[in-house]
């Protein structure tokens, strides 16, 4: 008979939940309608590029004031 303790057993319940809930995460995927899920998972990389653009204008305008350059 096989030995568990109290310890091994509680971490192998935490890494079953941890695996449901990435299979959870993932199963939207299949799920949900198309052009929900491009307007979910293209929004985060729009909003980036924005931020991205805006910084890159602001900096060549204060390099554009430097006077030495």
């Amino acid at each position: 008979m096989k030995f568990i303790s109290k310890e091994n057993k509680i971490k192998d319940q935490e890494e079953n939940k941890t695996k449901a809930a990435v299979n959870n995460d993932k199963e939207f995927l299949r799920t949900e309608p198309l052009g929900k899920l491009l307007f979910k998972l293209a929004l985060p990389t729009v909003v980036a590029q924005l931020i991205n653009m805006l910084y890159n204008i602001v900096d060549r305008i204060y390099i554009g004031h430097i006077e030495d350059i």
